[in-house]
């Protein structure tokens, strides 16, 4: 079957009757692009127009699908069958095309969902400390909780927030954020103290463990300190901060120790600093609560079902007869 040559017959027949592209569009209720695209062979009239078609143009289904009328009035039984066959051809080829538009499509929205839910997940953009602000503020389990932002760093992908807690003296908090694939990052906790001085916690980052080591705040009077582990040894020396800072140290199997005995305070002389005289700087009417994300594997859980839908909808349109 050549569609360029039943387009050919199909302008013939038009033009002996009279007729416009677009009157012949009129009276089988299509566009005269669509009359145009079948006369050029770029497309076939529908199978449900043939009918109709033939009746317009005065030629039956049999000539109008063999591109030329017919020297008898009846048809001959090779002539309807070659119709028949050309018929079968082309509900075949409309068929595979709609199919793979099918394909195509449901494709296309699966990807699309699959993007749309993980930018929902992964909505955090690290550009700014106001952007970080606003999602640790809404992440907190406290109404109306006020945080600033003292610093942040990334380990292996992912991201910690060291914050201050507005209005309270000495309090403050850490977040954890993982980075999604397209830059942007989800919170997996916030970990809230009202406290003053320096904290340390135990985190494992890509299989490797380390100490998280931070403070919201200056200690006053500390001019040096020390990090020990829960065996007492020393394993970080530093000049007291006049400010707030967050670092990570590896753990390398050592022991964790208790968060407010891993700490030394010196002053100028040498002298050590009381923990008394620094926890006294603590607001007790501050938030010391700790949130996780609920069941942070299931966006890749949805993802996969998500995933496995498309493909079943795909195979289904691809493997259609």
């Amino acid at each position: 079957m050549e569609q360029e040559k039943i387009g050919r017959f199909i302008a013939s027949l038009r033009k002996e009757k009279s007729m416009t592209q677009e009157e012949l569009g009129e009276r089988l209720r299509v566009s005269q692009r669509t009359v145009s695209r079948w006369e050029t062979g770029k497309n076939m009239p529908d199978i449900s127009l043939l009918t109709l078609l033939g009746d317009e143009l005065g030629v039956s289904v049999t000539e109008l699908l063999n591109a030329e009328k017919s020297a008898e009035e009846s048809v001959s039984k090779k002539e309807a069958s070659s119709a028949m066959a050309s018929l079968i051809r082309l509900a075949g080829k409309k068929r595979r095309v709609r199919d793979i538009v099918g394909a195509i499509v449901a494709a296309v929205l699966t990807l699309a969902c699959m993007f749309a839910l993980y930018q929902y997940e992964f909505c955090v953009a690290a550009t700014a400390s106001a952007d970080l602000e606003r999602a640790i503020e809404a992440f907190q389990p406290v109404e109306g909780l006020r945080v600033d932002i003292v610093e942040w760093t990334s380990v292996s992908g992912r991201m910690y927030v060291l914050y201050r807690q507005e209005g309270y003296e000495g309090a403050g908090g850490i977040a954890a954020l993982e980075k999604g694939l397209f830059g942007k990052y989800r919170i997996l906790s916030t970990s809230n103290f009202n406290s003053p001085g320096y904290r340390i916690e135990t985190v494992r980052i890509g299989g490797k463990g380390y100490f998280a080591v931070f403070a919201a705040n200056a200690v006053p009077g500390a001019a040096r300190f020390e990090v020990m582990d829960g065996s007492g040894e020393v394993i970080y020396k530093g000049i007291a901060p006049d400010t707030g800072f967050l670092f990570f140290i590896e753990r390398e199997g050592r022991p964790a120790p208790f968060p407010f005995d891993a700490f030394r305070y010196y002053d100028e002389n040498g002298g050590e600093i009381s923990l008394e005289t620094i926890d006294a700087r603590g607001d007790e009417t501050a938030d010391h609560s700790g949130t996780g994300a609920a069941e942070t594997f299931l966006i890749y859980a949805f993802e996969g079902i998500l995933l496995l839908l498309g493909v079943v909808f795909v195979r289904y349109f691809l493997r259609r007869r």
